[in-house]
């Protein structure tokens, strides 16, 4: 019974952090996708309007 509950323990906590690695790549990329985003708006938007040059 111990045993059952450590090698369920073990595989929870395998997944877990599977799970974690998975979703910070996932935050990793959407924030990437943001900035280029973000550096492709700021840079039409200095295009049309040149007063908007501060971030």
């Amino acid at each position: 019974m111990v045993a059952a509950a450590s090698v369920a323990a073990n595989s929870s906590r395998k997944i877990h952090k599977s799970f974690a690695t998975r979703s910070l790549q996932r935050v990793a990329a959407s924030v990437f996708d943001l900035g280029r985003f973000k550096t492709i708006f700021t840079g039409s938007l200095q295009r049309t309007h040149p007063s908007l040059q501060r971030r």
